[in-house]
């Protein structure tokens, strides 16, 4: 342990729910996005240890769905992956 935050979480009713946020060891985020009834849903953005995005999307129902983006290091888009409940397509 070094101190700083490992994750940000709510809770409803026992089940993941709201806005929650995963940190490198460094202290920067690691993905931030939202639960809907212990489920991830939404936007997410998922950022190396350097803080530059790696990854951005939606989820539904816990999946990757539509459009998702995948960033180099420096933070060039190097492609675009379409998901249909989860699954590559």
């Amino acid at each position: 342990e070094n101190g700083e935050k490992a994750a940000e979480y709510s809770y409803r009713n026992g089940k993941l729910e709201g806005e929650v946020s995963s940190y490198h060891e460094n202290g920067k985020v690691d993905e931030a996005g939202r639960y809907e009834n212990d489920e991830q849903t939404g936007y997410w953005r998922e950022f190396y240890d350097t803080g530059i995005m790696k990854a951005e999307g939606n989820y539904a129902h816990g999946k990757k769905e539509g459009k998702w983006k995948e960033y180099d290091t420096a933070g060039h888009l190097l492609k675009t992956l379409t998901f249909v409940k989860g699954n590559q397509k």
